[in-house]
């Protein structure tokens, strides 16, 4: 694996304006922020994507970012926007995954915003129907692979409990 500031930055190789760590998250302050005290919280475990993420996990993760929003807040943003990409052509450039918690303040020149565009009724139809599929393919495939999970981690337990002699 190449080099990863956020690895570094998470183990204490690299310093960092650290504003909250535990066992698995680490979170500081972002050296080039869109806004005096944004902050990045990630995994402290190499993770480019939710998807490679328990969910117990992305729960404590997005915790984590609204217990700073709420810090944010009463240190006197205005408002807080939670900005996470996942791939490329969402912005994503990092490999490491990364949930920015942007503070807002009044003519802060932060610009997040898109033109509307107008959808016939049929073609938000279809895309719908779509979703829906495919929401229903990914949760067939998270019952899969928990049942997966569960066999690899039966497994390991019974090879973690084999006594030393074996």
């Amino acid at each position: 694996m190449e080099k990863c500031v956020f690895c570094d930055l998470a183990s204490g190789k690299a310093p960092s304006f650290k504003i909250y760590e535990d066992a698995k998250f680490f979170a500081c302050l972002d050296i080039r922020p869109a806004t005096l005290g944004h902050v990045l919280v990630f995994p402290k475990e190499h993770i480019t994507f939710l998807s490679q993420m328990r969910e117990e996990d992305i729960g404590r993760l997005f915790q984590i970012c609204k217990d700073i929003a709420f810090a944010l807040l009463k240190a006197g943003a205005k408002g807080v926007n939670l900005i996470h990409s996942i791939g490329e052509a969402a912005g994503q450039k990092s490999t490491h995954l990364l949930v920015h918690v942007i503070p807002r303040y009044e003519n802060d020149k932060v610009v997040i915003s898109w033109q509307p565009v107008e959808v016939q009724q049929d073609l938000m139809q279809k895309i719908q129907n779509t979703l829906i599929n495919s929401l229903k393919e990914v949760e067939a495939g998270k019952e899969e692979k928990s049942e997966e999970v569960s066999k690899e981690t039966e497994e390991r337990e019974i090879r973690e409990n084999i006594p030393n002699y074996w």
